[in-house]
């Protein structure tokens, strides 16, 4: 189970690198699928400041799980 916490925290945090550097490439990227889907992501494509603001969250909900799993040791 360890393992695959650190795996989603590995995917979130580095999911959250790229909606940083990359804010608009990142999320054309990822716009398919349902009509809800898709018109958030365009939403966030139009609004770079907001997608680079989500990204440092998920970095953050990504990194503070990971590092909470080494001090259990």
């Amino acid at each position: 189970m360890r393992r695959v916490k650190e795996l989603i925290a590995i995917l979130m945090v580095g999911d959250g690198v790229l909606a940083l550097v990359a804010s608009r490439g990142h999320s054309l990227l990822w716009r398919f699928g349902p009509g809800a889907y898709k018109r958030t992501l365009e939403g966030l494509v139009r609004r770079p400041l907001l997608t680079r603001a989500l990204a440092v969250v998920e970095f953050g909900a990504g990194l503070w799980p990971a590092l909470g799993q080494y001090e259990q040791r």
